[in-house]
């Protein structure tokens, strides 16, 4: 706190005891942003969220819960190398703009419901158990879309989508497959709740697979969800 007022600019993201009321989602938001792997959502988006929300300054402490070998190569591929660095912190600078407006970017963070990130075929990966949820922030109130890569488990099965629980569209999902849904509304400045409901649920990979020890219940596969605006000209 006491640097804040050396700096001039708010903290984004740092220890305190207790989260003031309604900043859950945007604390959530903060954890898989700055996850040392890349996820199904913000992938290769970092340095331009940071610009985004006006960060100019990520700073590692190397005594926080994730270390600097674990996190370090991430920000050095994604910001270059740390401007300044000592026995206890490593300070990465964002990219800083170039004065023009920085284009918005919906936020997103991974809600319940999935499984652990793994990589396919080098593509950052979930598998969702049923009702997966995910999480989304625009600025401005207008339409958007969403686009996702989806693959069935023992498939073809069907993926409804819906916003808010107001249905959006649904798929038959059998092989991996990019989609693309119709527009629908999202309020300014609120997080949104998008769940993925398949009809036919999980099943156990070693019920349904001879020979497989994996007691996971899978559902569908997941990979690189975004949200479009189509506000923007």
């Amino acid at each position: 706190m006491y640097f804040q007022t050396i700096h001039q600019h708010p903290i984004a993201r740092g220890y305190i005891y207790r989260f003031p009321s309604g900043t859950q989602y945007y604390q959530k938001f903060l954890e898989q942003l700055t996850q040392a792997q890349p996820d199904i959502v913000n992938a290769d988006r970092f340095a331009s969220i940071l610009r985004h929300l006006d960060i100019r300054y990520v700073v590692l402490h190397r005594l926080s819960e994730v270390s600097v070998e674990e996190l370090g190569p991430f920000l050095t591929g994604n910001l270059g190398s740390p401007v300044y660095e000592d026995e206890q912190i490593a300070a990465f600078v964002a990219l800083a703009s170039d004065g023009g407006d920085v284009e918005p970017i919906p936020l997103l963070f991974v809600g319940e419901q999935w499984h652990p990130i793994e990589s396919v075929s080098g593509v950052a990966s979930r598998w969702m158990v049923n009702d997966g949820t995910i999480y989304t922030r625009v600025d401005t109130r207008g339409p958007h879309q969403l686009s996702l890569v989806a693959y069935a488990f023992e498939g073809p099965r069907h993926l409804q989508i819906l916003v808010e629980e107001e249905l959006v569209e649904g798929y038959d999902v059998g092989g991996m497959q990019s989609y693309v849904t119709p527009a629908f509304g999202l309020g300014g400045g609120e997080w949104t709740q998008v769940r993925f409901h398949v009809p036919e649920g999980c099943e156990v990979v070693s019920e349904a697979i001879a020979g497989e020890t994996d007691e996971r219940c899978l559902s569908m596969l997941f990979q690189h969800i975004v949200v479009l605006s189509l506000s923007s000209g």
